[in-house]
């Protein structure tokens, strides 16, 4: 090298060398590392050409024994985490940098040896001069980290639960909008108003109880005492068939003929809540049709087993194979393919669960599967509960709500005055306090706080009030889900969660009115 008016340029021999860089002792030895690097790390490297065969790689054995990208995806047989469907030949890493893409650490599962194992996988094009891709470039690693699988799996997870959440919500949106649209043109008319007013009362309705089931899978709460309601088993199987067989046959007419045998029991009284058992017998049941597509016969009994309430839904189809009965209770399993969420029967061991209920899939002779719900029977009718408590009288009250929301707070007052009762509005905590310290004002009987207000918590306000106020009563509306105790170790008398029903709020609100005194 020799230096030229302040540049540095490279002798006759140095351009030699440009030419023909693996002349260069240091370019040979970069060479060789880079074949040499392969052989260091936990990870497989594949060249492909753009036809998709493979060539080698100095320094590295993939031991693959594919021959083109096709057959090793036939032997890897990769999947995305959270699915059972191997990914489409055309959706691969490598196919995709084959079309000019770069692919960054993409998480897959794919074979390895005997087993599956999760594997992170990069892939780059390769192109010529002209910026015309020649071939790809794939590298995998290996993960064996328990914890950052199980973190990986967990994730894909909450993607899937979440999309599938999404789509849930939309659907219960829909018919909202659309009576919201159609209230309004046919304002004119009473009989329109007031059948759109409670198609948007059951959307509502539909998409809280979604909400709130989701909550309780992922959380695994139990139903805890007060929770749930006095409930004849068999009569909830009898609506939940007139309700999604019929349904069912309309949306798929080229299903095949199933023939539905309802056989007759006698009432079974337990407890719950009506909702999801509801969504428990419907899952079993429409899994059970899907499980016929050629036709077949559906058999659902009720029965008492000693202390058990039991629902038994028998299918002539396919059955479960052996080697995935083990898994079906796991979230987002599913044998019907892709684009189907296969949250179904792990909502149903969750609902079960949280009943002290339990759920059992077995094979039925000759052919088919038979699952069977049990829970325990109720002890006493318990069919007349009042909602007040004894002694107390009832009235209208003095209620202070406290909520920053105004479009919320303005229906809340509406709808308690609508009732009969005195209401006073508070925005945050410290306005609360103020009212509720107003010795010249006559006392409230309720205090009813949301819980996510602008100066601090409502359960601080619960707190404070609890605290000062001892027969005020005082209940509490959240958006967020609770634990099953969390009720009465905070003080409340009461918790509604939103978005609320006008009748059950009205009912707590009602419950009596106790001493003034403070």
């Amino acid at each position: 090298m020799v230096e030229h008016s302040g540049a540095v340029t490279s002798s006759s021999s140095d351009s030699n060398s440009d030419r023909n860089p693996t002349s260069s002792p240091v370019a040979s030895l970069a060479a060789s590392a880079l074949q040499a690097i392969p052989t260091l790390l936990p990870v497989h490297v594949h060249v492909a050409d753009v036809r998709g065969a493979l060539q080698q790689v100095p320094g590295h054995d993939a031991r693959t024994g594919a021959g083109t990208l096709r057959e090793l995806w036939e032997r890897q047989q990769p999947s995305r985490p959270g699915q059972n469907e191997r990914m489409p030949f055309l959706e691969t890493p490598a196919m995709r940098a084959l079309g000019g893409h770069t692919v960054h650490r993409e998480t897959l599962h794919a074979v390895r040896g005997d087993a599956r194992a999760r594997v992170l996988v990069s892939a780059t094009p390769l192109r010529d001069d002209a910026g015309t891709v020649t071939g790809v470039v794939v590298v995998e690693e290996t993960v064996v980290d328990a914890a950052d699988e199980t973190q990986e799996e967990r994730l894909a997870i909450v993607r899937t639960l979440a999309s599938k959440l999404m789509h849930d919500v939309n659907n219960a949106f829909n018919p909202i909008m659309a009576s919201a649209f159609l209230l309004n043109h046919h304002a004119e008319s009473p009989g329109s108003v007031r059948e759109y007013a409670e198609r948007i009362r059951l959307a509502v309705e539909s998409g809280t109880g979604l909400s709130a089931r989701v909550a309780r899978f992922v959380r695994q709460d139990p139903v805890h005492e007060g929770g749930d309601a006095p409930l004849d088993l068999a009569a909830l199987v009898d609506e939940v068939l007139a309700a999604t067989v019929p349904g069912l046959d309309a949306a798929s007419p080229d299903r095949g003929g199933c023939t539905v045998v309802r056989e007759p029991g006698a009432p079974l009284h337990t407890r719950g809540l009506p909702e999801e058992l509801r969504v428990a017998v419907g899952n079993i049941v429409q899994n059970a049709l899907e499980a016929m597509p050629a036709g077949g016969t559906l058999s659902v009994r009720t029965y008492r087993d000693g202390p058990d309430a039991c629902v038994d839904v028998r299918d002539t189809g396919t059955g479960i194979q052996e080697d995935v009965r083990g898994r079906v209770f796991d979230p987002f399993f599913t044998t019907r393919g892709a684009g189907r969420v296969g949250l179904g029967l792990s909502e149903v061991y969750g609902i079960m669960r949280r009943h002290r209920g339990t759920v059992t899939v077995a094979p039925h002779a000759p052919s088919g599967t038979v699952v069977t719900l049990r829970l325990p029977i109720a002890q006493g009718s318990g069919m007349a509960e009042s909602s007040a408590a004894p002694g107390v009288e009832t009235g209208p009250l003095r209620v202070l709500v406290v909520e920053d929301h105004d479009d919320g707070r303005d229906l809340l007052v509406r709808l308690l005055r609508s009732a009969g009762h005195t209401v006073e509005t508070a925005q945050t905590c410290a306005e609360a306090k103020i009212l509720l310290a107003d010795e010249l004002a006559l006392p409230y009987h309720l205090l009813l706080t949301d819980v996510g207000l602008p100066d601090g918590s409502g359960w601080e306000l619960v707190s404070y009030a609890r605290g000062r106020y001892s027969s005020l009563r005082i209940g509490v509306i959240t958006g967020w889900a609770l634990d099953a105790d969390e009720v009465d170790t905070r003080g409340a008398e009461f918790v509604l969660r939103k978005p609320l029903r006008a009748t059950e709020l009205l009912a707590h609100v009602a419950g009596g009115v106790r001493s003034t005194t403070t």
